[in-house]
């Protein structure tokens, strides 16, 4: 190869480099702001959000797929990264799904919204898909369907006693305490002090969603379908 030759890269080379890593999903609980009187709200609220044209004009900016997941949905919520909701500047916002937005309001999690469970080895982000499917599995006009999916939420919530054990609760409320004094520490602790825990909801706090996750869903994937593609992927070939 002659020296004055240029070396040319192969066209799309480090273009898997260019996507957005997704988000770490970690629990979280909404910012206290001294002197502001907190709303039940996951989403910012108030003047500043409403300048900035709210849900549907940040959501156009900010793209169609959860930050922490990658589930492309038109149900997406507008999440604060910092947890305070007052600072409605766009880089501090991302799109979140209803799972994933939920690990970030434990505080605004009322008694039997959702439970503290322990499930070491599978990721925050495979939960919240699991839990999707059983969602939506509960929603079926399928018996046998909606069977199977409430043994393996029982199955789930049945880890809440590995953190009952540990932690002498597995409401939210008590974490979201928690965490808001940790923030209060110096660095992020959350990640080592919490790790293995995940929320699982009540399907009916996530009833809306689940129709429309639902909706969306039956478009590519049916229900009816279910079984066929399950019983493919468990025999196919070695």
């Amino acid at each position: 190869m002659g020296k004055d030759k240029e070396i040319q890269p192969a066209p799309g080379l480090g273009a898997s480099f260019e996507k957005t890593p997704r988000a770490t999903l970690q629990l979280s609980t909404k910012a206290q702001v001294w002197g502001h009187q907190s709303e039940a709200s996951w989403e910012p609220t108030g003047e500043k959000w409403q300048a900035i044209g709210g849900r549907e004009q940040v959501l156009q900016q900010l793209g169609s797929r959860c930050a922490f997941c990658g589930l492309a949905t038109q149900g997406l919520q507008v999440h604060s990264r910092d947890d305070r909701h007052l600072r409605v500047d766009l880089d501090n916002l991302a799109a979140a799904d209803a799972l994933c937005h939920g690990w970030h309001h434990l505080g605004e999690l009322a008694a039997g919204d959702g439970y503290l469970v322990y499930l070491p080895g599978l990721s925050p982000q495979d939960i919240n898909h699991l839990q999707r499917t059983l969602l939506i599995a509960l929603s079926s006009d399928d018996a046998e369907l909606r069977e199977d999916a409430r043994a393996l939420m029982a199955w789930l919530v049945t880890h809440r006693d590995y953190v009952m054990r540990g932690w002498g609760t597995y409401e939210p409320a008590p974490f979201a305490q928690a965490i808001a004094r940790l923030n209060q520490v110096e660095g992020d602790p959350r990640e080592e002090v919490f790790a293995g825990l995940a929320v699982v909801f009540h399907p009916e706090l996530m009833r809306e969603d689940t129709r429309k996750w639902s909706r969306e869903l039956q478009a590519h994937h049916p229900l009816s379908q279910w079984k066929q593609v399950y019983h493919a992927v468990m025999h196919s070939p070695a």
